[in-house]
Protein backbone atom coordinates (compact mmCIF):
# COMPACT_ATOMS: atom_id res chain seq x y z
CA UNK A 1 0.00 0.00 0.00
CA UNK A 2 2.80 2.13 0.81
CA UNK A 3 3.54 2.05 -2.83
CA UNK A 4 0.18 3.24 -3.93
CA UNK A 5 0.34 6.22 -2.36
CA UNK A 6 3.62 6.82 -3.61
CA UNK A 7 2.44 6.31 -6.66
CA UNK A 8 -0.87 8.58 -6.22
CA UNK A 9 1.28 11.29 -4.98
CA UNK A 10 3.28 11.88 -8.13
CA UNK A 11 0.10 11.96 -9.90
CA UNK A 12 -2.10 14.71 -8.19
CA UNK A 13 1.45 16.95 -8.05
CA UNK A 14 1.41 16.22 -12.05
CA UNK A 15 -2.58 17.31 -12.25
CA UNK A 16 -1.75 20.11 -10.18
CA UNK A 17 1.54 21.40 -11.83
CA UNK A 18 -0.91 21.04 -15.13
CA UNK A 19 -3.35 23.20 -14.38
CA UNK A 20 -1.73 26.17 -11.87
CA UNK A 21 -1.30 27.92 -15.46
CA UNK A 22 -5.01 27.53 -16.24
CA UNK A 23 -5.92 29.06 -12.77
CA UNK A 24 -3.67 31.60 -13.23
CA UNK A 25 -5.17 32.81 -16.27
CA UNK A 26 -8.45 32.45 -15.40
CA UNK A 27 -7.59 35.00 -12.33
CA UNK A 28 -6.25 36.97 -14.75
CA UNK A 29 -9.13 37.09 -17.40
CA UNK A 30 -11.05 40.58 -17.41
CA UNK A 31 -14.30 40.10 -16.53
CA UNK A 32 -17.16 41.39 -19.12
CA UNK A 33 -18.95 44.18 -17.21
CA UNK A 34 -15.53 45.22 -15.72
CA UNK A 35 -14.83 47.45 -19.13
CA UNK A 36 -18.43 49.25 -18.66
CA UNK A 37 -17.31 50.14 -15.55
CA UNK A 38 -14.04 51.75 -16.37
CA UNK A 39 -15.73 53.28 -19.16
CA UNK A 40 -17.89 55.24 -17.10
CA UNK A 41 -14.61 55.94 -14.93
CA UNK A 42 -13.01 57.40 -17.74
CA UNK A 43 -15.78 59.26 -18.76
CA UNK A 44 -16.83 60.85 -15.23
CA UNK A 45 -12.91 61.86 -14.78
CA UNK A 46 -12.92 63.45 -18.29
CA UNK A 47 -16.15 65.47 -17.89
CA UNK A 48 -14.38 66.28 -14.10
CA UNK A 49 -11.16 67.73 -16.16
CA UNK A 50 -13.59 69.69 -18.79
CA UNK A 51 -15.57 71.06 -15.79
CA UNK A 52 -12.35 72.18 -14.37
CA UNK A 53 -11.01 73.66 -16.94
CA UNK A 54 -14.00 75.60 -17.81
CA UNK A 55 -14.11 77.14 -14.49
CA UNK A 56 -10.41 77.95 -14.54
CA UNK A 57 -11.47 79.75 -17.57
CA UNK A 58 -14.30 81.69 -16.39
CA UNK A 59 -12.57 82.54 -13.25
CA UNK A 60 -9.36 83.57 -14.73
CA UNK A 61 -11.37 85.78 -17.47
CA UNK A 62 -13.28 87.57 -14.20
CA UNK A 63 -9.91 88.50 -12.99
CA UNK A 64 -8.62 89.90 -15.50
CA UNK A 65 -11.49 91.55 -16.73
CA UNK A 66 -11.85 93.03 -13.20
CA UNK A 67 -7.69 93.89 -13.20
CA UNK A 68 -8.29 95.47 -16.51
CA UNK A 69 -10.86 97.38 -15.81
CA UNK A 70 -8.83 98.45 -12.57
CA UNK A 71 -6.44 99.46 -14.86
CA UNK A 72 -8.10 101.72 -16.92
CA UNK A 73 -10.08 103.78 -13.69
CA UNK A 74 -5.69 104.03 -12.64
CA UNK A 75 -5.66 105.86 -16.04
CA UNK A 76 -8.32 107.82 -15.69
CA UNK A 77 -7.62 109.47 -12.45
CA UNK A 78 -4.05 110.05 -13.93
CA UNK A 79 -5.73 111.34 -16.60
CA UNK A 80 -7.23 113.79 -14.82
CA UNK A 81 -4.26 114.90 -12.56
CA UNK A 82 -2.17 114.86 -15.77
CA UNK A 83 -5.25 117.07 -17.22
CA UNK A 84 -4.96 119.57 -14.16
CA UNK A 85 -1.05 119.64 -14.67
CA UNK A 86 -1.79 121.38 -18.03
CA UNK A 87 -4.16 123.45 -17.26
CA UNK A 88 -1.66 124.50 -14.19
CA UNK A 89 1.29 124.79 -16.35
CA UNK A 90 -0.71 127.24 -19.15
CA UNK A 91 -2.11 129.21 -16.28
CA UNK A 92 1.43 129.86 -14.65
CA UNK A 93 3.43 131.20 -18.39
CA UNK A 94 0.24 133.02 -18.89
CA UNK A 95 0.94 134.84 -15.93
CA UNK A 96 4.62 134.80 -16.71
CA UNK A 97 4.14 135.75 -20.22
CA UNK A 98 1.10 138.22 -19.59
CA UNK A 99 -0.62 136.42 -22.55
CA UNK A 100 -3.20 133.58 -22.46
CA UNK A 101 -3.53 130.89 -24.67
CA UNK A 102 -6.13 132.56 -26.90
CA UNK A 103 -4.11 135.75 -26.64
CA UNK A 104 -5.66 137.92 -23.95
CA UNK A 105 -3.72 140.29 -22.07
CA UNK A 106 -3.08 139.73 -18.54
CA UNK A 107 -3.90 141.97 -15.90
CA UNK A 108 -0.55 143.24 -14.49
CA UNK A 109 -1.14 142.91 -10.85
CA UNK A 110 -1.79 139.42 -12.21
CA UNK A 111 1.87 139.03 -13.50
CA UNK A 112 4.78 137.20 -12.21
CA UNK A 113 8.45 137.42 -12.05
CA UNK A 114 10.84 134.33 -13.35
CA UNK A 115 11.40 133.21 -10.29
CA UNK A 116 8.07 133.64 -8.49
CA UNK A 117 7.56 131.00 -11.78
CA UNK A 118 10.26 128.91 -10.72
CA UNK A 119 8.93 128.53 -7.25
CA UNK A 120 5.63 128.05 -8.82
CA UNK A 121 6.24 125.60 -10.86
CA UNK A 122 8.06 123.68 -8.26
CA UNK A 123 5.56 123.76 -6.03
CA UNK A 124 3.08 122.43 -9.02
CA UNK A 125 5.15 119.87 -9.72
CA UNK A 126 5.31 118.55 -5.93
CA UNK A 127 1.75 118.68 -5.65
CA UNK A 128 1.05 116.67 -9.00
CA UNK A 129 3.53 114.77 -7.46
CA UNK A 130 1.45 113.61 -4.53
CA UNK A 131 -1.57 113.76 -6.33
CA UNK A 132 -0.20 110.67 -8.33
CA UNK A 133 1.17 108.71 -5.88
CA UNK A 134 -2.55 108.92 -4.28
CA UNK A 135 -3.84 107.30 -7.76
CA UNK A 136 -0.97 104.75 -7.41
CA UNK A 137 -1.29 104.09 -3.62
CA UNK A 138 -5.11 103.52 -4.39
CA UNK A 139 -4.44 101.17 -7.32
CA UNK A 140 -2.24 98.92 -5.48
CA UNK A 141 -4.70 98.97 -2.32
CA UNK A 142 -7.53 98.20 -5.03
CA UNK A 143 -5.06 95.17 -6.83
CA UNK A 144 -4.38 93.83 -3.05
CA UNK A 145 -8.42 93.68 -2.40
CA UNK A 146 -8.77 91.91 -5.90
CA UNK A 147 -6.66 89.87 -5.21
CA UNK A 148 -8.72 88.41 -2.36
CA UNK A 149 -11.06 87.20 -4.37
CA UNK A 150 -11.56 83.83 -5.60
CA UNK A 151 -11.10 84.53 -8.89
CA UNK A 152 -7.49 85.45 -8.40
CA UNK A 153 -6.67 82.05 -7.79
CA UNK A 154 -7.11 81.51 -12.03
CA UNK A 155 -5.10 83.92 -12.96
CA UNK A 156 -2.17 82.66 -15.17
CA UNK A 157 0.52 85.29 -14.40
CA UNK A 158 1.49 87.45 -11.55
CA UNK A 159 2.35 90.48 -13.10
CA UNK A 160 -0.40 93.52 -13.76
Amino acid sequence: MAKETKVATPAVAKDSEDKVMDEIHSKNIMPTDLAKEVQAEIDADEKSKKKSQMKAAIQNAAYYNFSARLKLRKRRHEAAVTKDELEQTAALLSKLTGVTRDGKEVKVEDRITMEQYKTLRRAMKDDIAKKLNEVDRNYAKEVDELDNTDCARYRSDWSL
